[in-house]
């Protein structure tokens, strides 16, 4: 696509994380793992002329919505925002359709098509998709490249969106919103000092072995991505918020901590590594929970029992080591690779846990009496990672663990969710105890019996 050069807001260059993607993309010619689709049901007075005036306001307040990216024949790549850019819609009238289960078969399509056209990075990949069911009930699916926002931006993107549309259907003025620039966080996260010091003391002499210990079953890039499903209960929720409270320490750091005992039980050590996605969103750049972009990182947290740990004193170690990594948590992943000697072609980890809890206005997004949400599924459809473990703190805590089918099988995954929920339940019951008295039980997992307070699906 040709620039015209009078509508060319930026240019800057990519950070870390963008450039991990587009490399991928480039490599994978465009078939890649990082496509997102967000699902979001709205009920309400539902005029469809407005919800394109309210998008169109969105992505003029935007700059990662008007986004492209050049890479051919330059030393390094670049993002170019663009002044303006008439967001992308297509709509589907799907009223007269009557059977439901026929409507949702049709959505569920029309979202497998919108996946197979995929994105071309050098047009802005972004685009909105409206399906209505009815003249109250509108299906809003958001395609978009995972290069361009984070999941925090989608908390930021409905807001806009939603408020943008009441005071059009108010008949109010939607004054353009200036914020700070992405090109400020790109900047910063490339002045790291001591970055490389830490991160091979915090690595030092660190064992990685991997916990699948064998290869996918076959030799081409094309792999299935199966998910097992889980819930904690809001009672097991509140119990581990007040171990929280009580030791000064995160229900994250409990959380990340309980996965890595997994980990260590299932590969027989006491000492592993797994990464983790941090958010990004430094201080120290204005307005920064404002801004949609890509401010995530992917990093190593390291999870090692010493002799005679109890859980408390392995939950505050773990809890002060995630504290002080957060001043490196920009640096790429294969510049920590060659920290530690790792061979470039090597991974470090291969499972990564997510934990999902940016804000979300929960109370305006769901209870406005003129345009509402009513459903919300946010649909990751790849990960290059053999295991991928999914947290999410909103309104209850949803659980999942995203593996690859040609690496492992479901009853493997089960065993892994099993013994992950089972460690909290022990945890709970007695956190003075010893790590090794709670990991090292010699309980077989196939004779497990879920507690009652825990939905697997």
């Amino acid at each position: 696509m040709k620039i015209d050069a009078n509508n060319v807001e930026d240019i800057i260059g990519l950070s870390f994380m963008q450039e991990a993607m587009l490399f991928d993309y480039i490599a994978n010619e465009g078939k890649d793992q990082y496509f997102e689709q967000i699902h979001i049901k709205l009920v309400g007075n539902v005029v469809f002329p407005l919800c394109i005036k309210a998008w169109q306001h969105v992505v003029d307040s935007n700059g990662a919505l008007r986004t492209i990216f050049r890479w051919e024949g330059l030393r390094s790549p670049v993002q170019i925002i663009l002044k303006k850019n008439d967001v992308e819609i297509t709509y589907y009238d799907l009223s007269e359709i009557q059977d439901s289960k026929s409507i949702s078969e049709r959505i569920e399509q029309i979202k497998f098509d919108e996946i197979s056209k995929g994105f071309d990075l050098a047009t802005v990949p972004f685009r909105i998709t409206f399906c209505c069911e009815e003249s109250n009930l509108l299906h809003m699916i958001i395609n978009i490249h995972h290069i361009i926002y984070d999941g925090w931006s989608n908390g930021i993107l409905l807001k806009e969106f939603v408020q943008a549309y009441i005071s059009l259907s108010q008949n109010k003025s939607l004054p353009r919103v200036y914020k700070t620039s992405y090109k400020e966080f790109v900047k910063l996260s490339k002045k790291q000092k001591n970055a490389e010091s830490f991160w091979k003391k915090y690595l030092n002499k660190i064992d990685t072995i991997q916990t699948t210990k064998r290869e996918p079953d076959n030799d081409t890039k094309s792999y299935d991505i199966g998910a097992y499903d889980s819930i904690i209960s809001k009672q097991i929720l509140d119990k581990l918020n007040c171990i929280a409270m009580e030791n000064q320490i995160t229900v994250s750091s409990i959380l990340f901590t309980v996965w890595g005992l997994c980990l260590q039980k299932k590969s027989y050590t006491d000492d592993i590594i797994f990464g983790t996605v941090v958010s990004g969103r430094n201080s120290l750049i204005k307005d920064v929970d404002k801004i949609i972009g890509l401010f995530i990182n992917t990093i190593p947290l390291r999870v090692k029992v010493k002799p005679k740990d109890t859980i408390i004193d392995l939950l505050t170690r773990v809890n002060k080591e995630i504290e002080a990594r957060s001043d490196f948590e920009q640096v790429p992943i294969s510049e920590i690779k060659k920290y530690v000697s790792c061979n470039k072609n090597e991974e470090l980890f291969d499972s990564i846990m997510v934990i999902e809890n940016y804000p979300v206005d929960m109370e305006f997004l769901f209870n406005n009496n003129i345009l509402r949400v009513i459903d919300y599924q946010n649909n990751r459809l790849k990960t290059s990672f053999p295991i991928t473990f999914e947290i999410r703190l909103f309104q209850e805590c949803e659980v999942s663990i995203k593996y690859r089918k040609d690496i492992y099988e479901n009853q493997e995954v089960e065993k892994m969710m099993k013994s992950f929920m089972q460690i909290i339940v022990d945890l709970i019951d007695n956190p003075k105890c010893l790590v090794e008295n709670l990991v090292y039980t010699g309980n077989v997992l196939e004779e497990f019996i879920p507690n009652i307070e825990f939905d697997f699906k």
